[in-house]
């Protein structure tokens, strides 16, 4: 449009309205435009945070597809407390120094051309460690974090010819969440193709390099290679350049 500057035109553009009807299904997982695209996975407001990892499976198993076991550790909620991070039978106390909200805010007034501008800062109370509550007496189980580690082990179903670097949701099994009753984020698993020294993997192509000798490939020869359900015979033809 002629009178009109890049960035007058593109000023009032929403480029998050723009994308936000695009859905990428990486598995059923349903992960927005931008989520997918740059590995951005976001747990919604309430919800305990995501918990991504990467599971190196090898290359027949990508091929077939299957079912394939992963371990990882998250942060689960303390069962000796309930998630409360105080022994049992003891009382929790509201925090006077954050009165209950476990921050502390902080004012910044600094002086401008256009008048005294205030800026205010949050910061989790050292009093109670951003609880909000004074713990009369610590849980033994968590050190009174409310939250203990945990190793878990579920199976996958990984979908034939699966794309590097694709990751798969499992629903509710990612950390807990900060308050009690709302529920854990999700468990992303990235999934990597384990090295083989056999192929290189490009895509859904698989490469392998074959050394023959000068004479050989002046004259052609027929070498046997292996795949990843066998082996297959190939010709190489007179004169073939490196």
């Amino acid at each position: 449009m002629a009178g009109f500057s890049d960035e007058e035109l593109f000023r009032q553009v929403n480029f998050g309205d723009m994308f936000s009807g695009l859905n990428f299904d990486f598995g059923g997982h349903g992960l927005g435009f931008f989520d997918s695209f740059l590995g951005r996975r976001r747990s919604a407001p309430g919800r305990g945070a995501n918990l991504e990892i990467e599971v190196q499976v090898p290359l027949s198993r990508i091929a077939t597809g299957g079912e394939e076991k992963v371990s990882y550790t998250r942060r689960t909620q303390c069962t000796a407390c309930q998630g409360t991070g105080a022994h049992e039978g003891k009382k929790l106390h509201r925090c006077e120094a954050c009165e209950g909200t476990g921050s502390l805010s902080h004012e910044d007034r600094r002086k401008r051309q256009q008048g005294e501008v205030v800026v205010r800062s949050f910061s989790d109370c050292k009093a109670c460690r951003g609880r909000g509550v004074i713990i009369e007496k610590i849980c033994s189980n968590c050190s009174g974090r409310g939250e203990v580690e945990k190793t878990e082990t579920l199976t996958v179903n990984v979908p034939p010819g699966v794309e590097e670097g694709m990751a798969l949701r499992v629903p509710g099994h990612g950390h807990p969440a900060a308050q009690s009753g709302s529920p854990p984020g999700d468990l992303f698993i990235l999934i990597r193709s384990r090295r083989d020294p056999r192929f290189e993997r490009l895509g859904a192509d698989l490469w392998r390099v074959e050394r023959i000798t000068a004479a050989e490939a002046a004259l052609g020869i027929k070498r046997t290679v292996p795949t990843l359900d066998g082996s297959a015979e190939v010709t190489v033809p007179p004169g073939t350049q490196p």
